[in-house]
C-alpha cells in the first residue's frame, strides 16, 4: 500500500491551525467546525477513535467541508492550504486504519464524482496536498468508470513534469493503480498516441541513471501497459531518434535486474513490441544489435519461478533465432547499400556473413566496394545518417580485410585509406572511433 513519509505525516498531524475564518465567512457550519476542532488532538489513536465513533456522519462532514473550502478558496480564508492539508490528513488517518472494508472509507467515496474530481484537481497543488490526495485515490482503488473526465490524465502527467522527484514518484504510483482500470488505460494510451511527445516525461525518467529502481519499475510497468497497442509501438518506431535507448534499456533490465518482476515486465514488453508491430525488421534488428540474442539465450538458462516469464523467454528466443538467418543474408545488406542509408543490422557484425559472401564483393569489378566508397562521401542525406554511414563503412572495410587480406590491395587502390584518414577529423565521436580502428588495421596490414 502507498504510504507517506513518516516525518511528513507526523508534522501534518500536529499542524496548529485556526478555523476562525471558516466560521466568520460561513464556509462550513458550526457542527463541522466543532468536529474539526475535536480532531486536532495530538494523539493519533484518539483522532482515529473520534473518526470511527460515527464513521458515516464524520466522513460526510469531512468530505463536504473539504469541498466547500476548496471551492471557496480565496483571500477570505486564512491559511486555506494548511486547512486543506489538515482535513486531508484526517482523511488519511481514517482510510489508513481499516482501508476498504471500513464504513468511513466507503462513505468518503460513496460513488461521489464531486469528491473524486476534487481529489484529482488537488493533484497539481502544493506537494503535501497532492501527496495526500494521491494517497486517497490509490488506497481505495475505487471503480472510476463514469466518475472522472480526461483531465485526470493531464493532471498526473503534470505531476511527472515537476522537477521534484517525490512528486514524480507519487504520480507514477497513482498512475500504476489507475491503469488497472481498462477505461482509464484506454484513455491514457489514446492520450499518448495523440501526443507522443508527452511520452518523453516517462522516457526521461527511465534513462536517468540517478533515479531509484522502484521508480524505473513503475515506468516499465506503464510502458508495458502501452505495449499492447500497435499504434503506440508504431509511433515509437517512427520516432526512434527520440527514444533510441528504449530497447537497449529494456534489454539491460532484463539481463541485470535482481527482481524477477522487472525482468518479467521488460521481456513481456519486448515481446509485445515485436508481436504488435508484426515482427518489424527494424525493431528486431535493434534487439539483435544490442546483443539481444545472447541475453535471451542466457536468461533461458536461469531458473525462474514465473511460468509466464519462462514462456515469454522461449517465445522471444525462437523469434530472434529465426530472424538472424533472415537478416544476415546478402540481399538484406544490398538493400541497405542501395537505400544509401546503412544501419547497424545483424549482418555487419556477423563473421559468417562476411565469410559466406566475400565473393559477392569481388563481382562486377568490385561494384559493392565502390558503392561503399560513395557512401563515405555522400552529402545527399541528413548529418546523422551521414555519420552513421561513415562509421559502418569503416567497420565493414575492416571486416573485409580480416576475412580476406587479399582484399587489401583493392581497398588501397580505390583510395579508402585517404578517405578514412580524413574521417579522423570528423566531429562525430563514433566516426572517429571506427576510422581509427580501421586505419590502424590498414597500416598494420600494409607493413
Amino acid at each position: 500500500m502507498f504510504t507517506l513519509d513518516s516525518n511528513t505525516i507526523e508534522s501534518l498531524r500536529t499542524l496548529d491551525i485556526s478555523l476562525d475564518s471558516l466560521s466568520i465567512n460561513n464556509i462550513i457550519d458550526k457542527n463541522s467546525i466543532n468536529l474539526l476542532k475535536s480532531l486536532s488532538t495530538k494523539s493519533t489513536s484518539n483522532r482515529i477513535s473520534i473518526i470511527l465513533s460515527n464513521p458515516s456522519n464524520n466522513a460526510k462532514i469531512l468530505k463536504n467541508s473539504l469541498i466547500n473550502i476548496v471551492n471557496n478558496n480565496d483571500q477570505s480564508i486564512t491559511n486555506s492550504n494548511l486547512i486543506i492539508e489538515y482535513i486531508l490528513t484526517i482523511i488519511y488517518d481514517g482510510i489508513s486504519t481499516s482501508i476498504n472494508d471500513s464504513i468511513f472509507t466507503k462513505c468518503i467515496f460513496n460513488d461521489d464524482d464531486t469528491f473524486i474530481n476534487l481529489l484529482i484537481k488537488l493533484l497539481t497543488t502544493p506537494s503535501n496536498i497532492s501527496t495526500l490526495s494521491a494517497h486517497a485515490l490509490i488506497t481505495y482503488k475505487i471503480d472510476f468508470n463514469g466518475l472522472i473526465d480526461e483531465s485526470l490524465l493531464i493532471n498526473y502527467i503534470n505531476l511527472l513534469l515537476v522537477s521534484n522527484t517525490q512528486n514524480q514518484f507519487i504520480g507514477l504510483q497513482l498512475l500504476k493503480e489507475l491503469l488497472i482500470n481498462k477505461s482509464i488505460r484506454d484513455k491514457f494510451t489514446l492520450n499518448i498516441i495523440n501526443d507522443i511527445t508527452s511520452f518523453k516525461s516517462f522516457y526521461n525518467i527511465l534513462i536517468n541513471k540517478s533515479i531509484e529502481l522502484q521508480m524505473k519499475y513503475l515506468i516499465i510497468y506503464i510502458i508495458w501497459c502501452l505495449s499492447f497497442n500497435k499504434n503506440f509501438i508504431k509511433l515509437i518506431l517512427i520516432n526512434d531518434n527520440q527514444f533510441n535507448q528504449l530497447i537497449p534499456i529494456l534489454l539491460n533490465y532484463s539481463n541485470d535486474a535482481i527482481k524477477e518482476k522487472i525482468v518479467r515486465l521488460s521481456i513481456s514488453t519486448l515481446l509485445n513490441f515485436i508481436n504488435f508491430s508484426n515482427n518489424d525488421n527494424k525493431l528486431i534488428k535493434k534487439i539483435l544489435l544490442f546483443n539481444g540474442l545472447e541475453i535471451i539465450k542466457n536468461l533461458n538458462l536461469r531458473k525462474w519461478s514465473d511460468n509466464d516469464l519462462k514462456d515469454d523467454l522461449i517465445n522471444l528466443l525462437e523469434i530472434l533465432q529465426n530472424s538472424v538467418n533472415l537478416l544476415t543474408n546478402f540481399d538484406e545488406y544490398d538493400n541497405e547499400i542501395n537505400s544509401m542509408k546503412l544501419i547497424w543490422s545483424p549482418c555487419h557484425k556477423n563473421l559468417n556473413f562476411w565469410i559466406d559472401n566475400l565473393s559477392k564483393f569481388k563481382e562486377n569489378n568490385f561494384k559493392i566496394l565502390k558503392k561503399l566508397l560513395l557512401l563515405i562521401e555522400s552529402d545527399n542525406i541528413n548529418t546523422d545518417d551521414k555519420f552513421q554511414n561513415q562509421s559502418i563503412v569503416c567497420y565493414d572495410i575492416s571486416m573485409l580485410i580480416k576475412t580476406d587480406n587479399s582484399m587489401l590491395d583493392k581497398i588501397l587502390q580505390l583510395g579508402f585509406k585517404n578517405k578514412i584518414m580524413a574521417l579522423m577529423n570528423s566531429p562525430n565521436a563514433n566516426v572517429k572511433f571506427e576510422a581509427l580502428k580501421t586505419l590502424q588495421l590498414l597500416v598494420s596490414m600494409s607493413l
